[in-house]
């Protein structure tokens, strides 16, 4: 099941959005939509709308300021459609207000049935599902705390429960207890002699530790201690507090971990292996707190863990856009407070970053702005010269002089500029 297209009216910026998804040809690789754009250009709320089909709580909560004020961007007749394919082409619908055929009614998707209904179920009840497909939503602002663990136990909780509240999803506590109780149960089975259940336990907890140890160029293991009991993160074999962790490795390993708690937890319908699992990932700036390096290293990990996965993310990284191939790159454009999807081109991998900013974030400088003010003044002084106006010559080498000093970099393009001028003119400039 993935999403195959989106119609958005008069909801955030948008008076009236539709979007076709298109597919990705390399079944090696999750299908990936990159949403890009100025701040208040809607990115988000993309997100926001294609998970409103099982929760819209975030897209409300997004554009209500209170119940009470009814100057609200979202009006009586805002509306969402959001299309679901299946494997068989078959196509499915879901609107927050108008009618559908009833051949295309979600209600006729037993896969979207069932995921709805499993994703507010109570914890007791939850076991009864069977899932083909799952949804799940995390944000940049989601981080990682130590949380005290009393004893293991097992972990009750709907595995669905804030899937799609954003920086909600990561569950702090959850997380930890997991590690110790699939610690604590390699143990147990080491201590029994089942060696085929220590290794499917092992396994679990190395499947996470690999993909962030992937994205962040180092050895990421989880350490348990059992008296007192404790979990601590061990990078290049030095065991640290979660607390004292940088913010954006902490980052990091609550969304990732996050993610594979949950769909281990989930009742699927089969018993493959969870990285081939069909699933939806909304992803909302998780470039934030990250080092470039990191930055562009997360994309091509999830890409090529999770292949059968459809993953949607708004960011305003470059890095992260140029990250990969085989994805398909969303511009959005806003005038006048309206925002309006201007271009849909393939991903940027094998374009340079300067390339990438001016293409797709329309950012045609490279230098800062005190720096780019001196070019502009310089080629327009130079420029004069050309022409025969040598009024401002004092002003032209002091500007060439400023500007040498400032880097090398700029002492070789300003060097490029003056040999050219000293050849057509005859005369020299410095």
């Amino acid at each position: 099941m993935r999403i195959s297209q989106i119609k958005l009216k008069q909801i955030g910026a948008y008076e009236d959005l539709s979007i076709d998804f298109k597919t990705n040809k390399d079944p090696q690789k999750a299908e990936i939509h990159i949403f890009s754009g100025v701040n208040g250009s809607g990115k988000s709320t993309i997100l926001y709308a294609l998970a409103a089909g099982f929760d819209s709580t975030e897209l409300e909560k997004r554009f209500r300021i209170s119940a009470q004020n009814e100057n609200l961007q979202i009006h009586h007749n805002s509306q969402y459609d959001i299309f679901f394919e299946d494997h068989s082409g078959s196509v499915y619908s879901i609107s927050n207000q108008k009618e559908v055929p009833p051949e295309a009614s979600f209600s006729k998707s037993t896969q979207l049935v069932n995921l709805r209904e499993a994703m507010t179920a109570k914890a007791n009840a939850f076991q009864k599902y069977r899932l083909d497909f799952a949804i799940f939503g995390y944000s940049g602002t989601r981080t990682l705390y130590s949380a005290p663990i009393a004893s293991i136990k097992e972990i009750s909780t709907n595995p669905l429960y804030h899937a799609l509240n954003f920086g909600k999803s990561v569950n702090s506590d959850l997380i930890v207890q997991w590690i110790a109780n699939t610690k604590a149960r390699i143990a147990f089975a080491i201590q029994d002699g089942n060696k085929v259940l220590a290794q499917k336990y092992e396994d679990s907890i190395k499947r996470v530790e690999q993909a962030i140890s992937d994205i962040v160029g180092h050895d990421v293991h989880f350490s348990f201690s059992y008296d007192p009991m404790n979990v601590t993160i061990k990078i290049n074999n030095e065991n640290l507090e979660i607390d004292i962790l940088p913010d954006g490795l902490k980052s990091i390993i609550s969304w990732i971990t996050d993610l594979f708690i949950r769909m281990e937890r989930i009742p699927w319908t089969d018993d493959n292996n969870i990285l081939d699992k069909c699933f939806i990932l909304l992803l909302d700036e998780i470039e934030i707190h990250l080092h470039p390096s990191w930055q562009r290293k997360i994309l091509p990990v999830v890409q090529s863990l999770f292949k059968n996965a459809q993953i949607f993310i708004a960011t305003h990284s470059p890095f992260v856009i140029s990250s990969i191939s085989d994805a398909w790159i969303y511009k959005f454009r806003l005038t006048n407070g309206k925002s309006s999807l201007s271009e849909i081109v393939p991903s940027k991998a094998g374009f340079s970053y300067p390339s990438v900013l001016d293409d797709v974030f329309d950012v045609a400088e490279y230098f800062d702005i005190d720096t780019e003010n001196s070019f502009h003044q310089f080629y327009q002084i130079k420029n004069e010269i050309l022409s025969g106006n040598t009024d401002n010559i004092q002003t032209f080498k002091e500007i060439v002089k400023q500007l040498s000093q400032k880097s090398i970099e700029l002492q070789d393009i300003v060097g490029r500029e003056i040999r050219q001028l000293e050849r057509i003119t005859g005369k020299a400039f410095i």
